[in-house]
C-alpha cells in the first residue's frame, strides 16, 4: 500500500517486467533516482525479484529500503531499520537468503498480532473499518518515512519515525 501511495501522489504508474518478476516505475526525488519495486512472487520468494533487480539497476543491498508488516508491532506503529533478522517474516528471509546479507534498510509496518487467528490467515484477511483510519494515517507517515530516507537517509528517518510505544 505505501509504494502504491507513492506511486498515486507522484501521478507514476507501474509497469509490469516479466524479466524481473515485478512491476516497477522509476522517477527521481531531487536529483536522486528511486526505483519503486512491487514483486510479482509469492512473498516467501520475493527475494528472488530483490536479488534481480538490485543487479540490473547496480545497487547495493544498503541502498535498497524494503517495505513490509510486521505483526510484532501494533497497528499503526512504523519502526526503521538499517539491518536486521527476519523475526519470522518469510518475505524478508527470503530477501536475506538471496541476498546473503542483512545490510539492507527496512521501514516495518505495525499491523498487530492476531488474538484469536493462525497469522498466516491474518495478514491475508482485510481490515476492519476502525483499523482501515488508522492505516490510513499510518500509510501517510509510512510515504513521508521512505521520502525522507531518500531525501535525509537512515538516522534521520529513524530518530523522527521510530516510536517508543504506543
Amino acid at each position: 500500500m505505501t509504494v502504491e501511495a507513492i506511486a498515486k501522489e507522484k501521478r507514476i504508474s507501474f509497469k509490469r517486467n516479466l524479466e524481473l518478476s515485478a512491476q516497477l516505475v522509476q522517477f527521481k526525488v531531487d536529483e536522486e533516482e528511486v526505483v519503486l519495486v512491487k514483486p510479482r512472487t509469492f512473498m516467501n520468494n520475493s527475494g528472488t525479484c530483490v536479488k534481480k533487480v538490485l543487479s540490473k539497476y547496480k545497487c547495493l543491498p544498503k541502498e535498497t529500503l524494503v517495505v513490509h508488516d510486521d505483526v510484532d508491532l501494533p497497528l499503526g506503529v512504523l519502526r526503521f531499520r538499517q539491518r536486521g533478522r527476519f523475526g519470522g517474516h518469510r518475505g524478508i528471509a527470503s530477501i536475506l537468503s538471496s541476498l546473503d546479507t542483512d545490510d539492507f534498510n527496512r521501514l516495518k509496518i505495525g499491523i498487530g498480532r492476531p488474538d484469536s487467528k493462525e497469522v498466516s490467515d491474518y495478514v491475508l484477511c482485510g481490515f476492519s473499518r476502525k483499523e482501515k483510519r488508522v492505516l490510513s494515517e499510518m500509510v501517510e507517515r509510512a510515504v513521508a518515512a521512505c521520502m525522507d530516507w531518500v531525501r535525509c537517509g537512515s538516522h534521520y528517518v529513524m530518530s523522527r519515525y521510530n516510536q517508543r510505544s504506543q
